[in-house]
């Protein structure tokens, strides 16, 4: 039997010691982790699993567990030892079996996260980034939204998730994905319009959507239908956050049509599914440009706004993204999009190349100077950039096929 109790007995001392929350220097950030923190009793050999703990950095409180990693290896976990002051979990597959009287911590990882990376970033900053006292009571505001849960996810529109859904039974066929399509007099016309581009076009160009829908197949379907719903999440009423959102979009646009082709020359990975890595990889903007938009005058303090996207995007991406079902990969290029030394192996994946793409962008606008060179970090080198960038070749030979792709989705 389990028991849920309250935290009151906790306070910020109560972590200071924890890995790794023991870097944490401002002690409200430490009250805010245990203020959205769980402690729980355990009952003689109740389970615990890496798979449904993973939002979670968890601690033992008392007593004592038996850990077993996914190689069979285990090791026992007392409270008040050296590893009792570490996370339980570091590795999928892990499980944990209580003994008698244990009770644990549960902080939120996500939260703890963010909170860490602000305090290093702040540490870094200069001073002609600093926010008036106005601009940051507006960023605590939106960080305690945040951590109150108070940021609204938002729902992948309706035509989308039909024409997944439908796809995703394995039963539907052609004509009734096309029929869903039509509903959207919009959508069917870029259905039509993606057949007919670079990407995907053949010698004759398709007049028809399910003409459209059998060149382009069902599951590139699937995910161009969601890629080019997205752009609709990005309304808002304010025209300071209008302009916000359409530079964040435009961005992701970009972002978009650079993996598309990056992943044709250089890996086996559809370019639908890297189009759509691209376009979502900043979707955790839209919470944050949601909230600000309904509250003034948070949505006339540009620089707050910003600066609160520029942080909160990667965790409030991955729950956007996990509430909507996406795939595993597509999460994790949006949680570590902006992570420019993510090395994760030799394969290419989807996250490299919302890397690359940003990288090089960059470097395009002449921004370069504000991000590490590609050639220095892993997911360049895979897709074989040196000191000059990406191969001149690649650029050149795919400018086209960029442009047409960046144009079919800002419409």
């Amino acid at each position: 039997m389990t028991q849920t109790t309250q935290t009151s007995d906790l306070n910020a001392n109560s972590l200071a010691h924890l890995t790794p929350l023991s870097t944490l220097k401002s002690a409200e950030h430490l009250q805010l982790l245990v203020d959205k923190a769980e402690v729980q009793d355990l009952g003689w050999r109740h389970k615990l699993a890496h798979a449904e703990e993973h939002r979670w950095l968890v601690y033992v409180l008392s007593g004592e567990v038996q850990l077993k990693n996914a190689s069979g290896q285990e090791e026992k976990v007392s409270a008040g030892s050296s590893r009792a002051a570490a996370p339980l979990f570091h590795e999928p597959g892990t499980t944990a079996i209580a003994k008698s009287g244990t009770r644990i911590l549960r902080v939120d990882r996500k939260l703890a996260d963010m909170l860490l990376s602000e305090e290093q970033q702040e540490a870094t900053e200069v001073d002609e980034t600093e926010l008036s006292p106005e601009e940051a009571a507006v960023l605590a505001t939106i960080y305690g939204a945040y951590a109150e849960k108070k940021l609204r996810v938002p729902s992948l529109p309706d035509i989308a998730l039909a024409v997944r859904d439908a796809i995703n039974r394995c039963d539907a066929g052609v004509a009734e994905v096309a029929q869903i399509v039509q509903s959207d007099p919009v959508l069917t016309g870029r259905i039509v319009q993606a057949a007919n581009s670079a990407m995907y076009g053949g010698m004759d160009n398709v007049r028809t959507l399910v003409e459209a829908v059998n060149r382009l197949g069902l599951k590139t379907t699937r995910n161009l239908a969601v890629a080019l719903a997205v752009r609709d999440l990005f309304k808002t009423r304010s025209a300071n956050i209008g302009k916000i959102a359409k530079y964040v979009y435009r961005h992701s646009a970009q972002v978009a049509a650079m993996c598309c082709v990056l992943a044709r020359e250089y890996t086996k990975i559809p370019c639908e599914q890297a189009l759509l890595a691209g376009l979502t990889h900043d979707i955790g903007a839209i919470p944050v440009l949601t909230y600000a938009d309904r509250m003034r005058p948070i949505a006339d303090s540009t620089r707050a706004v910003v600066r609160a996207i520029g942080k909160l995007r990667a965790p409030a991406g991955v729950l956007v993204l996990t509430d909507w079902g996406f795939d595993q990969p597509l999460i994790e290029a949006a949680e570590h999009a902006d992570d420019w030394n993510r090395d994760n192996g030799t394969e290419v994946d989807l996250c490299d190349l919302v890397i690359v793409a940003q990288l090089h962008l960059a470097d395009q606008a002449g921004a370069s100077g504000d991000f590490p060179p590609l050639a220095e970090t892993p997911a360049g080198r895979k897709l074989g950039a040196d000191e000059n960038g990406l191969p001149k070749c690649l650029v050149k030979r795919a400018a086209q096929e960029i442009a047409a792709t960046r144009d079919l989705l800002l419409g």
